[in-house]
């Protein structure tokens, strides 16, 4: 399913869970990326995205950033992530 028609059917509340991006900048195009819901080890949902040959899980917080910058009538995000760790990592979304 294309990320833009899965952002439109939701809201910001709908996403939970927890998981990583790559470290550094990584852009999400909401009309070519592809979403999948799934269900993490620990019975939480999570969301796989993927670009090409790129796959990786995002959190809610990201999933919050994109449904957000969809809203506003965004194409793109950029996410950047700092941190090494999970309880140091730091997700910046913002619409492009």
């Amino acid at each position: 399913m294309k990320l833009n028609d899965y952002l439109k059917g939701k809201e910001e509340k709908d996403f939970k869970g927890a998981a990583g991006l790559p470290q550094g900048k990584t852009v999400i195009d909401f009309e070519t990326d592809n979403i999948e819901e799934i269900e993490g080890i620990d019975k939480t949902p999570k969301w796989q995205i993927t670009q090409g040959d790129k796959t990786f899980i995002v959190p809610k917080t990201v999933m919050e950033g994109l449904k957000k910058a969809q809203a506003e009538g965004k194409t793109k995000a950029e996410v950047v992530r700092q941190g090494l760790t999970m309880n140091d990592t730091k997700y910046t979304v913002v619409g492009i």
